[in-house]
């Protein structure tokens, strides 16, 4: 639902891609509103499913806005998980660099506690195309490269593809975060 600092009622814009998981929407004021004057809440997403929400379940980006004159600012998000549940371990996961990529891109990674890390590339429509256990590493900060081959080192076609980083710690759920990544020919 939209916060309170909007001047009216804004139009909501939704894009839901069901094979991925990604939802994208946006909100947008009519052009005879007055602009954001008022400090407070933009947007307040309430997610409901048949368990409690884990750290790493949803996973926030691409927050921007853009003002009447197009000019566009990243914003700060606040992320709260209202749950009895305790909160697992968190690990972050930058966008891939370069990306759209001709050979290779790269990922970046911080682990705050020790961990078995997995990472799985999926095609557009799905189908794994690359799945590597990387092992146990200690907290710190990783790198792990894609090429742009399969798991048999074939090249594989231009288009887009996902990289799925999942991190498991004994005793705790396993966090899975992903990033969109370009492979132009």
């Amino acid at each position: 639902k939209f916060g309170d600092a909007w001047p009216q009622t804004p139009i909501y814009i939704v894009n839901e891609e069901r094979e991925t998981g990604v939802l994208a929407g946006g909100f947008v004021l009519t052009p005879e509103a007055d602009g954001m004057v008022r400090s407070g809440s933009l947007i307040d997403i309430i997610l409901a499913g048949e368990r409690a929400p884990q750290a790493g379940d949803f996973v926030f980006e691409n927050m921007t806005l853009v003002g009447q004159n197009g000019a566009a600012r990243t914003v700060l998000s606040e992320l709260a998980v209202d749950s009895n549940e305790p909160v697992p371990f968190d690990f972050t996961v930058s966008q891939a660099y370069p990306n759209p990529f001709n050979p290779s891109t790269r990922i970046d990674y911080v682990l705050r506690q020790a961990g078995d890390i997995e990472v799985s590339v999926y095609s557009v429509m799905g189908r794994r195309v690359l799945h590597e256990q990387l092992g146990r590493q200690d907290a710190g900060r990783y790198s792990w490269q894609w090429r742009g081959q399969d798991g048999r080192n074939n090249p594989v076609s231009s288009g887009v593809y996902y990289i799925r980083l999942r991190v498991a710690v004994e005793g705790q759920a396993a966090l899975v975060q992903q990033r969109k990544v370009v492979l132009l020919k």
